[in-house]
């Protein structure tokens, strides 16, 4: 009996690269949300949908299905229709490294965290994923004022982990500047889509801390 293939949702570069040398993709640009959405869109031969991130990463996010893809992207948003995953938050990219350590700060305060125990390591996105279980704010607010917040620090950790640094990217349609994590070898690694997918799909229960175990697990492995 042929052993059915295990269903991800996160791939590397390198799994993306032979995802397109063992299928015969059916780009699906028609999937975009609108001009502003920084993802290519693949069809399989199976049906699934394979999100792409450019801007020299090229990792992936896989859906069961378009029913599912469109399923999830037709709840009830908190932001407006079309609306970049970022809204305005981050209108300035010097701002927003001017203000990064005072975003970090906002967050120890808001999670009654001290500061010294958020010291950018990965075991410290636990104390994160504690202080949401504890008490989870609803989502509009979260998304409004913690996101941000997280994106920082979570860029942080990253930065820590991996040797990078902070890069933006702006499509003159977009309200917000787009943060990611340059590391040496020039690919940039995502700090808000993968975040905001999480957070945004999996409200009750995400974790900040696995999600970017397993990320930084990835590069490190490349």
């Amino acid at each position: 009996m042929k052993r059915q293939e295990s269903f991800k949702t996160h791939y590397t570069k390198k799994e993306v690269k032979e995802i397109f040398t063992r299928y015969d993709l059916r780009s699906r640009n028609d999937l975009k949300y609108d001009n502003t959405d920084p993802f290519d869109y693949y069809e399989l031969p199976d049906g699934r949908i394979l999100l792409v991130l450019g801007f020299g990463n090229d990792t992936g996010i896989m859906y069961r299905s378009e029913q599912e893809l469109m399923h999830i992207m037709a709840k009830p948003d908190i932001r407006s229709s079309g609306e970049h995953v970022l809204a305005d938050l981050i209108p300035s990219d010097t701002q927003f490294i001017e203000k990064k350590e005072a975003y970090i700060t906002a967050l120890s305060i808001k999670l009654a965290i001290s500061i010294e125990k958020l010291d950018k390591s990965l075991a410290s996105l636990k104390l994160i994923d504690s202080a949401y279980r504890r008490n989870r704010p609803e989502p509009s607010e979260f998304f409004a004022k913690d996101f941000l917040y997280i994106i920082t620090y979570l860029g942080e950790v990253y930065c820590k982990e991996l040797e990078g640094r902070w890069v933006f990217e702006k499509q003159v349609t977009n309200k917000s500047y787009e943060p990611y994590i340059e590391l040496e070898d020039g690919q940039k690694l995502d700090t808000f889509i993968r975040l905001f997918k999480e957070c945004y799909e999996n409200y009750a229960n995400f974790s900040i801390y696995a999600l970017a175990v397993a990320t930084v697990s990835r590069y490190k492995l490349q």
